[in-house]
């Protein structure tokens, strides 16, 4: 049901100043993305760059979900997808579950629809399966559904002020996504021990 719906059914029980007075505190934060969509193949290599969609993905996780820095990021990136419009909130859920899916179990993912955009191509020869995309809701949703297919395994950094995914890449126990967030914790620790020194 759409809020237009919402406020028709609303204006059949109440009065035009009730409606008006309850609807007055909806403001949804839209994101309103500008240019042309590209639909056929040839028209979107010829009107887009490429881009590594893993690199995508590494910033966006980086993301800090503020209006400002949505827009930054989109207006780096591009297009979010198809859409008129997209609520902030439609951009945080997502990147909620991808760290969701990329430090606990993959089936939840598998289970949504996140796993599978719609506009994947089958191909005669090597890769089977191929996808262009200029949308960047597509092109993330890609790469977490290619890596957990691959089995890949990632954890979550344990810096608390963290939390970033990162691959693991061998059998050593490493614990933070970065050499600066373990530097980071090192030095707290540090401090810590010191304080703890100093009440003895």
């Amino acid at each position: 049901m759409t809020w237009t719906d919402l406020a028709r059914l609303w204006l059949i029980a109440y009065t035009d100043a009730e409606v008006a007075e309850s609807l007055a505190a909806f403001s949804p934060l839209l994101l309103v993305p500008s240019g042309k969509t590209y639909v056929e193949d040839e028209e979107l290599k010829k009107n887009s760059q490429p881009a590594d969609p893993w690199q995508l993905r590494a910033e966006f996780l980086k993301l800090d979900p503020t209006p400002e820095a949505v827009v930054a990021f989109l207006n780096q990136w591009g297009r979010w997808n198809s859409e008129e419009y997209v609520e902030l909130s439609e951009i945080t859920s997502l990147l909620q579950a991808i760290k969701e899916a990329m430090t606990t179990s993959p089936g939840k993912w598998f289970e949504s629809l996140y796993s599978l955009p719609s506009n994947w191509r089958r191909r005669s020869e090597f890769p089977y399966f191929a996808l262009l995309t200029d949308k960047i809701e597509v092109a993330l949703r890609m790469t977490v559904t290619t890596d957990l297919l691959d089995q890949l395994e990632f954890r979550a950094c344990a810096r608390p002020d963290c939390g970033l995914p990162f691959k693991v890449e061998s059998n050593h126990d490493r614990k933070y996504c970065s050499k600066s967030c373990a530097h980071v914790e090192a030095v707290r620790r540090s401090r810590k021990a010191a304080s703890e020194k100093k009440t003895q």
